[in-house]
């Protein structure tokens, strides 16, 4: 975990592909981190210029005032969010990645006139392009939202192929449901290739869990949230608010969903793992509960009480001192595991 922002020098390959002076510094302020999901963008698969000198990454932030550096500071979601979850048969399916940097042959989706994102916030700008600009609180543009909207109101791609694959290509806007088997890399990260999968409350219907209680109670504190609405019929934003979060106890491991970025509950993140040959859905990640004084444990907080910088917690029944969950769980995680540097620090571990 880093203790300071970061800083990337521009490459002069990187330079050229995105316009930027030869050995050009980006910093990576704290608090930073990367969208998972349809919100993500095949850039925040490549490196750190890739994710944050492109443009073409969306780059949330939280608060970065808690004490415990290696924790995600979370907000409970207010409830008129909650009750307008959609966690329904009608909600829409998961979008993970199934081949970095690859393209496919595809049957390209029918252009139509996005509805755009709702936001419940009257700050937050409304975004007609159904892609990830002009929302306050994120950085940076991608279309894959965009694309995984027209191919949902297409009907989908079970009809090319059996796995719900379609393709979204940053640099020239193409996307379409794959035609062939055939995946082709590409040697760099302007492209992927992406499945349809299960929606989150059907994992956790399908173990048990009530559609009520499979709505998610916490946010990243200080981000912008996206969710489904039941009451737009689509995505809707708001910002995840709850002071600056000076405090911040409660610290446990928790599963986190990147697309929005929220935290799942323990029985959905668990359902989700077991019996899942390939990779987990959810982040398992160090957190701590904006607001909530006790029950701190992080190295700084042991420092501070005189009891050194290691500690043991048994959430999950995992012994560690310091290290993020994320960085503990072997096998590759769906979520864009996201770089928040200073405050938090989330390691790539997955694949969504």
């Amino acid at each position: 975990f880093g203790s300071k922002a970061k800083s990337v020098i521009v490459t002069v390959a990187k330079a050229a592909a995105f316009g930027l002076a030869v050995g050009a510094v980006i910093n990576i302020v704290r608090g930073a981190f990367l969208y998972g999901g349809r919100y993500s963008s095949p850039y925040c698969r490549g490196d750190d210029v890739d994710r944050y000198a492109s443009g073409r990454c969306p780059v949330g932030y939280s608060t970065a005032s808690h004490k415990c550096a290696g924790q995600v500071p979370l907000c409970g979601i207010p409830e008129s969010v909650r009750s307008d979850w959609n966690v329904g048969p009608e909600a829409p399916p998961r979008v993970e990645v199934s081949f970095d940097g690859s393209v496919c042959s595809f049957v390209p989706a029918t252009a139509f006139e996005v509805a755009g994102a709702v936001n419940i916030n009257s700050s937050i700008t409304n975004d007609s392009s159904g892609s990830s600009s002009n929302v306050e609180g994120v950085d940076g543009t991608s279309g894959l939202s965009d694309c995984v909207s027209r191919i949902l109101s297409s009907g989908g791609c079970d009809a090319y192929n059996a796995g719900s694959l379609f393709q979204y290509d940053e640099s020239n806007g193409g996307c379409g449901c794959c035609s062939t088997p055939q995946i082709v890399p590409l040697g760099n990260f302007s492209a992927a290739v992406y499945s349809f999968q299960t929606s989150s409350s059907a994992t956790a219907t399908s173990s048990g869990t009530t559609e009520a209680s499979a709505v998610p109670q916490h946010c990243i504190s200080g981000a912008t949230i996206h969710y489904p609405s039941i009451a737009a019929s689509a995505d809707a934003t708001f910002r995840c608010d709850c002071g600056s979060c000076t405090d911040c106890g409660n610290s446990a491991s928790r599963y986190l969903d990147w697309s929005g970025p929220f935290a799942v509950s323990d029985a959905e993140g668990e359902a989700a793992v077991v019996g899942n040959t390939g990779a987990p859905l959810y982040d398992p990640v160090d957190t701590c509960v904006c607001g909530t004084a006790g029950g701190m444990a992080c190295e700084e907080a042991m420092a501070g009480q005189g009891q050194g910088g290691g500690y043991d917690y048994d959430g999950y029944g995992s012994s560690y001192s310091g290290a993020s969950a994320a960085t503990v769980v072997a096998g590759r995680g769906t979520s864009w595991a996201v770089g928040m540097i200073g405050v938090v620090l989330f390691v790539l571990v997955g694949r969504r």
